[in-house]
């Protein structure tokens, strides 16, 4: 095929759909693929994948290479703003421009020191949260969000996001606080929360969710805020919930659902 060329060379984000034969693809292709599999990558398919793959081939300014530690990174992020039509965002400053991820507007790093076998302490940075809340974000959340296993915070809410939770968000098994309020998702709260033993703050008030809670807050025992009206919810908020009622806690549900310890919202 011909080479990755773009079709705009005054507006690097947008790439054409051409694809580009040589070894920098090939390699960038095998180290993707292996997150976001061979369709979602098809020539020509217009995919978020494929159009962050494009971009880093041939459109990424800083010209990263496929073995740099922030490889993987730059593309689960390169697949993000696609997903969610970046070019359409409120603001979107220093997205596929900077090298530097953390300067990414909404990106959030913090530090992790640690010593190396010498004693020598290092430090590295780690993408902790994403605030992009009322940015104008629409389209579905892409499952390659779930690479960015630091993540601490996810903030969507206020947007446009329509499809479903997508079930790999379990593997961030870190996540602390998680809102996708005020959206147009559909479907189930996906059964793999449950592995979300660390989540602390959940909103998904305002969407279009369907079907049961219990399994999903099974063992959320470290909640203190739940928000879950305005949706079609159904089932039982687990006790284990409800044994962690202080104060300070703040639970509320949808007509739907049963709880012992929530506020009951049903207009």
């Amino acid at each position: 095929s011909s080479g990755g060329i773009y079709s705009d060379v005054n507006n690097p984000r947008q790439p054409t759909t051409s694809g580009a034969s040589n070894s920098r693809y090939t390699q960038m292709y095998n180290r993707v693929r292996g997150i976001s599999g061979d369709t979602a990558l098809k020539e020509n398919s217009g995919t978020p994948q494929r159009q962050a793959l494009q971009w880093l081939v041939s459109g990424d300014p800083t010209g990263v290479s496929p073995d740099d530690k922030t490889f993987m990174l730059r593309y689960a992020l390169t697949v993000i703003y696609y997903a969610f039509q970046g070019e359409n965002w409120y603001t979107n400053e220093a997205w596929l421009v900077n090298a530097n991820l953390c300067a990414w507007i909404g990106v959030n790093c913090s530090v992790r020191t640690s010593s190396d076998s010498n004693g020598q302490v290092v430090s590295k940075y780690e993408i902790t949260g994403l605030s992009l809340g009322n940015m104008n974000l629409a389209g579905s959340i892409p499952t390659e969000l779930s690479y960015i296993s630091s993540l601490i915070d996810i903030d969507f809410s206020q947007n446009r996001i329509t499809g479903t939770v997508p079930t790999s968000i379990g593997s961030v098994v870190n996540l602390e606080s998680l809102n996708l309020s005020k959206n147009n998702i559909e479907g189930s709260i996906p059964v793999t929360f449950s592995v979300l033993t660390e989540l602390q703050v959940l909103r998904l008030n305002d969407n279009m969710l369907t079907g049961g809670v219990l399994k999903a807050l099974a063992n959320a025992d470290r909640l203190r805020i739940l928000h879950l009206e305005h949706n079609n919810l159904s089932g039982v908020i687990p006790s284990v919930v409800c044994s962690n009622v202080t104060s300070s806690t703040d639970f509320v549900i949808g007509c739907g659902v049963t709880c012992s310890c929530c506020n009951m919202v049903c207009t």
